[in-house]
């Protein structure tokens, strides 16, 4: 659909489970670029960085070890172990293993009444993820329209008159590629892509672009130079070779783009 269709495109109701106006799609983008978003998402392709103390009580609670047991050997507090471990699962085996060391019998009831409450908490986050999945269903143009500049009001540039958007988010980055060559420019030639990573991963420039070029799906000939950043590093990381840094998109001469991009994001914003 082109730009000019937006012009005259009159105002419609997106239909999500009848409720919510179309605007609201763009708002709901913004909660999709916040951290809340991403920390909450569970088994995520999207690599955080996480504690070394987090991983070792996590590959504990792996092996069988007891909360308690964790705490005594890493002296993290009781809470916070139990929440990084909320979402392993023991085998039978290792259930067994917990019960033959306690003498309390009350503690094998604790157990077990833990494992069960536990499996209906994964039960439960898998039925509300299907059950949101449906309430979206297909989007229509201007809702993809709508949701694309909300992605773009949470993060892409506001300040410097030119088309640009940040992320190191794949998905996100499919989509607002899919949404620029929809309703910003088609012509592929018009991109120019930066990437930003960690000097601690600047031996993997080349295979880091190849990546961001094949998702997409913009030549490498269109790549400027990376951005190296320079910081101590004090997280690790569950797979060093899956850590892909930030991605920065910006289209070329795209000054009165970008004047009418924010003229739709405040046309949003009155809503």
């Amino acid at each position: 659909m082109s730009l000019a269709s937006y012009q005259t495109a009159p105002p419609r109701v997106c239909i999500i489970n009848n409720v919510f106006k179309s605007c609201k799609v763009a708002v709901f983008a913004l909660y999709i670029c916040t951290g809340d978003y991403i920390s909450c998402t569970i088994n995520s392709e999207f690599n955080m960085s996480k504690s070394i103390l987090k991983l070792r009580a996590q590959a504990l609670r792996g092996r069988g070890k007891g909360i308690r047991e964790i705490v005594a050997l890493l002296g993290a507090p009781l809470s916070t172990v139990s929440y990084w471990c909320r979402d392993i699962i023991l085998s039978q085996k290792q259930q067994d293993r917990l019960i033959k060391k306690q003498k309390d019998r009350a503690y094998v009831g604790r157990l077990r009444s833990a494992e069960v409450l536990r499996n209906k908490r994964i039960n439960a986050t898998q039925r509300l993820k299907e059950q949101g999945i449906k309430e979206i269903g297909r989007l229509n143009d201007r809702e993809m329209f709508l949701l694309g500049v909300g992605l773009y009001w949470g993060e892409g540039y506001r300040k410097y008159e030119m088309v640009g958007f940040t992320s190191g988010d794949k998905d996100i980055v499919k989509y607002i590629m899919r949404w620029l060559r929809l309703f910003i420019t088609p012509n592929n030639d018009d991109f120019v892509l930066r990437v930003s990573i960690n000097s601690s991963h600047e031996n993997r420039v080349a295979d880091i672009e190849r990546y961001w070029s094949k998702i997409t799906e913009v030549s490498l000939s269109q790549f400027s130079k990376p951005s190296i950043v320079v910081a101590k590093q004090k997280k690790v990381y569950l797979n060093k070779d899956s850590y892909y840094g930030t991605l920065r998109i910006v289209v070329r001469r795209s000054v009165s783009l970008h004047r009418k991009l924010m003229g739709w994001i405040e046309g949003v914003n009155k809503n």
